[in-house]
């Protein structure tokens, strides 16, 4: 820890807080993220009538995903009752 302290806040722990204090990000965030060895990434479908797309977010912005079939899809087919139950959950907190 003692490292990133001084490779990314200046050997001042207490500069930790500052975006906590203001409620943003710094800009290195991904190169600390990467130094501690964490990523963090996950998926958005639009799912119409006509066409299914899927995002992926990856360093903080989405990408279509080209090819229409992949595993989420897959996932999302063979787990209907999971899937029924997150969008349940979902609408509970939301709608609440």
């Amino acid at each position: 820890m003692s490292k990133l302290v001084s490779k990314y806040y200046h050997k001042n722990p207490t500069n930790i807080l500052l975006p906590l204090i203001w409620g943003g990000s710094e800009e290195y965030n991904n190169d600390i993220f990467e130094d501690l060895g964490l990523s963090y990434e996950n998926y958005m479908a639009i799912i119409t009538k006509q066409e299914h797309q899927t995002y992926h977010f990856s360093n903080f912005q989405y990408k279509l995903i080209k090819n229409k079939r992949n595993d989420i899809f897959y996932f999302i087919d063979s787990n209907p009752d999971l899937i029924n139950n997150l969008v349940s959950l979902y609408k509970s907190h939301v709608m609440s």
